[in-house]
C-alpha cells in the first residue's frame, strides 16, 4: 500500500487554509518567508525527547476527533530529528525541505482546505503528540500568519498538533 503524502516525513501540521480557495503566488511566497523567519527559534528549542508513541484510531485527518490511541512505550526516551514542510498546511520549514518553486505550486493549488482535514476519513496513523512544550515557539508564527493573511488559515486544536512516524492502512 502507498504511503499517504502528509506521512511521507516528519512535520507538525498547525492549519490548513480556511476556505478550498487557492493561495495566490504572493500569499504563498509570505507563508514561506514567515515559516522560514520561525524556523530559527524553533530549531534553537529544546528537542523533543520521545518515550512513547501512539497508534490512534482517528476520525478526522486533522486528529481533532479520535476513537482512541494506544500507548507504545520505549525503554529510553528518543529525540527525532528534523522538521520538513507539509505543501498544503501551515508548518515549520526546513532547509531540506522540497524546493521553493514546488512549495509555491503544490500550496497554490486548490484543494487541502480545513474541511478536507476535519471531514469524515477513519483510519489509523503512529503519532508522537506535541503537546504544550512548543507553544512559545509555535504562537508567535501563528501570530505572524494571522496578521499577514488574515482570515486564510484556521488552526488545528492544540491537543491535535503531532508529528505522524507512519500513516497505516488496511491491507
Amino acid at each position: 500500500d502507498q504511503e499517504n503524502p502528509g506521512a511521507k516525513w516528519p512535520k507538525t501540521s498547525l492549519a490548513a487554509r480556511s476556505t478550498a480557495q487557492p493561495l495566490r503566488p504572493a500569499e504563498a511566497s509570505q507563508l514561506i518567508r514567515l515559516c522560514e523567519e520561525h524556523t530559527a527559534a524553533l530549531r534553537a528549542a529544546p528537542p523533543l525527547l520521545v518515550d512513547h508513541l501512539l497508534l490512534v484510531a482517528y476520525q478526522q485527518r486533522s486528529l481533532e476527533r479520535t476513537q482512541g490511541a494506544l500507548r507504545v512505550g520505549f525503554s529510553r526516551p528518543c529525540v527525532p530529528s528534523e522538521s520538513y514542510v507539509d505543501p498544503h498546511v501551515a508548518a515549520i520549514v526546513a532547509p531540506s525541505a522540497a524546493s521553493r518553486q514546488v512549495y509555491l505550486e503544490r500550496t497554490c493549488a486548490s484543494g487541502h482546505d480545513i474541511a478536507h482535514y476535519r471531514e469524515d476519513h477513519p483510519g489509523w496513523s503512529m503519532v508522537v503528540h506535541v503537546g504544550a512544550c512548543y507553544d512559545a515557539y509555535i504562537e508567535p508564527l501563528r501570530e505572524a500568519i494571522a496578521r499577514a493573511l488574515p482570515g486564510r488559515y484556521a488552526w488545528f486544536h492544540d491537543s491535535s498538533l503531532h508529528v505522524t512516524v507512519r500513516g497505516l492502512h488496511e491491507e
